[in-house]
């Protein structure tokens, strides 16, 4: 008996051990399509959390963009959180986290909540937060994203979790980021990462594309005033949240 052509080419599903040699692509063309992926998944994301770099090269590292600091006046990390409220509020996440790292009482060490409490009610309360720690906050670092990669782990608790991290470029401690993001992989966490200023991002660009962790859990973008944050952000995040199924963390 001849196989139709549809058969024959059909694409086999995939196996948790392919995972790892995985690299997801973008395929989505609208944020609403996006939203309804992550939905048809079946998946509550339980859990958001925010992470905020406030390390020192925010002052220069957006000269050519900004022309100021990227902490003060119309700053894009704010801006860019006003523009994924409607993100998050489309995507249905329950608990809201925002953190700070990166700054004189973190450094690359650990990270603090950028309120008084980690667990907040809602974007806005982000937002509020945000405008009170630039007045206050006192910038450092260096620039590591693995605190708030252990601190996204325990707040997991084997529920899906997005991790939304907001940096000013690239970190200096290539080796022990890399590890703690394959750590990251064994959890059910999607780590999204938004760049601001003039870069370089270099190494979030290898991470998005890096071989060996347990599934592709990190998408990287840059962010520009006219880009449609939705939409590149979140490129992956239904695959992710498919992935983290799969491989038996939910």
């Amino acid at each position: 008996m001849k196989l139709s052509f549809q058969k024959l080419f059909k694409k086999k599903p995939k196996r948790p051990e392919d995972l790892q040699n995985i690299i997801n692509t973008d395929k989505f063309s609208s944020f609403d399509s996006i939203v309804k992926a992550v939905h048809k998944t079946g998946i509550q994301i339980e859990n958001l959390i925010i992470g905020i770099d406030f390390t020192n090269s925010n002052e220069f590292s957006g000269t050519v963009k900004y022309n100021s600091s990227m902490h003060s006046g119309s700053s894009p990390y704010k801006k860019c959180l006003m523009q994924l409220k409607s993100c998050f509020n489309q995507l249905k996440v329950k608990k809201v986290f925002a953190y700070r790292f990166g700054c004189s009482e973190t450094t690359d060490e650990r990270v603090l909540p950028l309120s008084d409490e980690a667990n907040v009610i809602s974007i806005d309360e982000v937002i509020r937060a945000y405008d009170k720690a630039v007045k206050s906050v006192e910038l450092s670092g260096p620039t590591s994203y693995q605190p708030m990669f252990q601190e996204a782990m325990k707040i997991s608790n084997q529920q899906m979790t997005l991790l939304i991290i907001l940096t000013d470029g690239d970190i200096q401690n290539k080796q022990r980021d890399m590890q703690a993001l394959i750590e990251l992989s064994k959890f059910p966490i999607a780590c999204c990462a938004i760049g601001f200023g003039d870069g370089p991002f270099n190494t979030m660009e290898e991470f998005d594309d890096m071989i060996g962790r347990k599934f592709d859990n990190f998408q990287f973008a840059e962010y520009d005033d006219g880009m449609d944050v939705g939409l590149d952000v979140f490129q992956e995040l239904s695959t992710q949240m498919e992935d983290a199924k799969l491989l038996g963390y939910l």
